[in-house]
């Protein structure tokens, strides 16, 4: 079984449930780079190489990470999902000061080339 699964029977949660809150916590991330940035936070929410990158680092930063801390409660099945749940919520916030420079400026770029072209 993998990382991805364990997490989520652990929480005991429906995929849909993760997801959404994997999304909620990129929009969040989205808002704030849209501040630091000065830029739409509608350009940066829907953007697919950006969300890519959010999910990389969800897998590196929220679920390696939190299956490496808690596997031994998590490989023998020790089912507590109000407790994980509450560890796990906390994770994300190691993503938020990351950000891929790279794709901010390109982003930026494309709202400046469009705003000249009008």
């Amino acid at each position: 079984m993998n990382k991805h699964k364990i997490i989520r029977e652990a929480l005991d949660i429906p995929y849909l449930a993760y997801d959404n809150f994997r999304t909620q916590c990129f929009e969040k991330w989205c808002n704030e780079y849209a501040y630091r940035w000065a830029m739409p936070q509608r350009k940066l929410s829907t953007n697919d190489y950006l969300y890519n990158w959010y999910c990389d680092q969800w897998i590196k930063d929220v679920e390696n990470k939190f299956y490496e801390d808690f596997k031994h409660y998590l490989e023998p099945g020790v089912i507590d999902p109000d407790t994980y749940l509450e560890l796990f919520i906390k994770y994300p916030k190691s993503i938020e000061e990351h950000y891929p420079k790279a794709i901010l400026q390109a982003i930026r770029k494309e709202i400046k080339d469009k705003a000249y072209n009008e």
